[in-house]
C-alpha cells in the first residue's frame, strides 16, 4: 500500500520552527483534514506533507508517485493573461514547457480529455475567460481541475472553499467526494471552515502541536 509518513518532523521555513517533533501517517485512499485556526501552521504541515517544504529535523517517506498542489484562488495573479483553458491544460505539463501545453489543443485525444474535464467542471463555456474575467469559484475549480488531469494518486488543496459562494462550495465539494470515492485520489484538505464533513483522518493544528483523529 502506498504510504506518506513524517517521523519526528519539525516543520518551519528556514530554521524558523512552526511544528516541532510531527509523527503521523497518511495511508492511499485517505481523505485527510486539516484544521486550525489561522497561523497555526496548517499550510506548513501540508507543504511538508508533500514535500514542497524540505524539514528542518527528522523524515519524510512517500511511495506514491505523482502529487499534485492546490493553492488557494486568491493567491493568483488576475492580471496574468492566460485563459481558464490553458491553466488546466498546464496539468498535463510544467510552467516550463510552453510548447507541449500549446501542442495539447492540436492534439485530438488531449484536446478531447481537456474539454471533458472543463465540461465536468462547469468551465466549458469559461475555457476563452482569462483571469480577471472569472469569479473566485471558477479559478479554484480550473486549479483543482489542472490537478486531476495531471492524474496524481495525491492531492493537496489549501483552503478551496475560500471566498467562495454557498454554491461553489458545494460544487466543489461533489467534485471532491467524487475524485475521492470514485477514482480512490488521495486527498489532503487544509479547511479553516466547517465545509467538509466527510474524512477518514482529521488533524487538528494548534499552539505548535498537531493532534490526529481517525474517523469512526
Amino acid at each position: 500500500m502506498k504510504k506518506l509518513t513524517l517521523q519526528k518532523a519539525t516543520c518551519g521555513y528556514g530554521k524558523k520552527e512552526i511544528l516541532p517533533q510531527v509523527s503521523l501517517s497518511i495511508n492511499a485512499g485517505d481523505l485527510c483534514l486539516i484544521k486550525g485556526e489561522n497561523g497555526s501552521g496548517k499550510t506548513t504541515l501540508g507543504l511538508s506533507l508533500l514535500g514542497l517544504l524540505p524539514l528542518i529535523k527528522g523524515e519524510r517517506k512517500s511511495t506514491f508517485k505523482n502529487a499534485a498542489y492546490v493553492p488557494q484562488a486568491n493567491q493568483l495573479d488576475k492580471q496574468y493573461p492566460i485563459q481558464i483553458q490553458t491553466l488546466v491544460a498546464m496539468g498535463r505539463g510544467s510552467y516550463s514547457q510552453l510548447n507541449f501545453i500549446k501542442s495539447i489543443f492540436h492534439r485530438k485525444t488531449y484536446k478531447e480529455q481537456l474539454y471533458a474535464i472543463l465540461k465536468h467542471f462547469n468551465l466549458y463555456e469559461k475555457r476563452h475567460h482569462r483571469f480577471r474575467e472569472a469569479s473566485g469559484g471558477e479559478l479554484q475549480r480550473a486549479l483543482i481541475a489542472r490537478a486531476i488531469i495531471s492524474n496524481p494518486d495525491v492531492i493537496l488543496l489549501d483552503e478551496p472553499f475560500a471566498n467562495i459562494d454557498q454554491n461553489g462550495r458545494n460544487m466543489i465539494k461533489e467534485i471532491l467526494k467524487e475524485e475521492h470515492k470514485k477514482n480512490k485520489t488521495t486527498l489532503v484538505i487544509i479547511d479553516h471552515h466547517n465545509n467538509i464533513d466527510f474524512y477518514t483522518k482529521k488533524i487538528h493544528v494548534s499552539e505548535g502541536e498537531v493532534q490526529i483523529h481517525e474517523s469512526d
